[in-house]
């Protein structure tokens, strides 16, 4: 780190350092009055040019200081800047990554669930049509029942063999459905 960094004031005159000094400085209250006028000498002839160019150069030498330090500032506000930018682009990245895993698994998820979804609806299509062919299959099978029964009856006696349904006209509803069971089972 450079002097002036360490040191907040800058020297007094360019080329002198705090180094150059080897007497503690005293401080005398009555050297400082409320309007200090300057202390000349007599000048000689290029005297004045001097203290001119000192002024100047020591001036410059301040404004051209406070210039370094505030470009130095600026760099290091610019470079936590940019760290704070970087840090918070890897925390968008890993949530990024994150919610890409987690999309993954939900899409897996619903993969598995629309699949099962599918097997499930031609199951029940399959036992449908199962039970669709059973329940034709046992109708089919009365049919063939009622039809023997018939045959059989016919056989015994030809004459009554569609006995179970003479009386339709004198019998109620309820004992007409009795008969047709019967003529069924």
């Amino acid at each position: 780190m450079p002097f002036s960094e360490i040191n907040q004031f800058p020297p007094f005159v360019a080329d002198l350092t705090i180094w150059d000094f080897h007497e503690p400085v005293s401080y005398n209250p009555g050297l400082y009055t409320s309007n200090p006028s300057p202390i000349t000498s007599d000048p000689g002839p290029d005297e004045p040019d001097r203290r001119k160019s000192k002024t100047s150069a020591s001036l410059s030498a301040v404004v051209a200081e406070r210039k370094r330090r505030r470009m130095i500032s600026n760099r290091e506000s610019a470079r936590r800047s940019r760290v704070r930018k970087q840090k918070h682009l890897e925390d968008l990245s890993n949530q990024l990554d994150g919610l890409r895993i987690e999309n993954r698994k939900l899409n897996d998820r619903f993969r598995q669930a629309a699949c099962n979804n599918e097997l499930i609806r031609l199951e029940n299509e399959q036992l449908r049509w199962e039970s669709s062919v059973l329940r034709q299959h046992l109708w089919d099978l009365r049919q063939v029942l009622l039809v023997r029964r018939q045959l059989e009856q016919q056989l015994v006696n030809p004459l009554s063999a569609w006995s179970c349904i003479d009386n339709f006209t004198y019998l109620n509803e309820e004992q007409l459905n009795a008969q047709l069971f019967n003529c069924i089972t």
